[in-house]
């Protein structure tokens, strides 16, 4: 689900720092591989944690989505945080909406298993 710092849309991140909770409703650890898809108005740095420990950054430039394959998460039972964190303010948008929007994320679940 998704938490802190998002548009209503979900789909673009409202302020510099934003979350999306994944939960493991089993008892055992779950590896999963996703596929994230970044954008950005502006240039900014992006940082990826899942429960606060760095997992990959990556610079974003406008008009130049960004791919990213980071290595597989560790989802404990429970609830697992995935934090999204940029280095830049939020900008207005014009073409989207004229609501002041920082960063897009599109994430693909690739794979889910048992440890």
């Amino acid at each position: 689900r998704y938490g802190e710092g998002w548009s209503l849309a979900r789909t673009w991140a409202v302020s510099e720092h934003a979350e999306i909770h994944v939960m493991n409703y089993g008892n055992r650890p779950l590896r999963a591989k996703f596929m994230l898809t970044l954008s950005t108005f502006e240039p900014r740095t992006m940082t990826i944690r899942l429960d606060g420990k760095v997992q990959q950054s990556a610079a974003l430039i406008p008009g130049r989505p960004v791919l990213m394959h980071p290595d597989e998460f560790r989802l404990l039972p429970g609830d697992n945080v995935l934090q999204f964190d940029g280095d830049a303010p939020a900008k207005q948008s014009t073409v989207l909406s004229p609501i002041d929007l920082t960063y897009n994320v599109a994430i693909d679940l690739l794979e889910l298993s048992e440890e």
